[in-house]
């Protein structure tokens, strides 16, 4: 239940899904999931424009360098990944009561480390992670940054 109230709260942003076979290495297996962004008048999402940008970067989107309402991540040969709304869905519902989406318990796992033991891919996902922590406790949950570890909301 907390997933689908979560990702509900993402609502209707997309426009357009698609996935799209990358012309030159096509034979390599890579892949885009790419998104287009409905306007920003047509969306019914909880999170502003800004937020929205933010996040989607946080959950590997890259955006479209000439064009701001699309986004794509490429993937190699098979391997997958958790569409921004499924993401935000299993943060939301994690961030809340860990024990109702017990599979981001693995995927935010690096967390437990500390940082300076890791190599630098996994730094990089580490702080992407951590990132991402902070992004729902400050724009989605309303703590402030000052007031990590305590009960009471901005």
């Amino acid at each position: 239940m907390l997933i689908a109230l979560g990702e509900s709260l993402l609502g209707r942003y997309i426009e357009e899904r698609t996935w799209l076979d990358v012309e030159d290495t096509r034979n390599w297996g890579a892949r885009c999931y790419q998104i287009r962004l409905l306007p920003a008048n047509e969306r019914e999402c909880f999170l502003t424009q800004a937020q929205l940008h933010e996040y989607l970067i946080l959950a590997r989107m890259v955006p479209h360098p000439e064009d701001a309402a699309t986004y794509r991540i490429t993937l190699n040969n098979s391997e997958g990944f958790l569409p921004p709304g499924l993401l935000f869905g299993l943060m939301y519902a994690w961030y809340l009561d860990n024990s109702c989406a017990p599979i981001m318990e693995n995927e935010m796992a690096i967390l437990h480390w500390q940082q300076a033991t890791l190599i630098p891919p996994q730094a990089h996902e580490y702080r992407r992670k951590r990132t991402l922590v902070d992004f729902f406790r400050e724009e989605v949950f309303g703590y402030a940054a000052s007031t990590a570890g305590s009960s009471t909301p901005v």
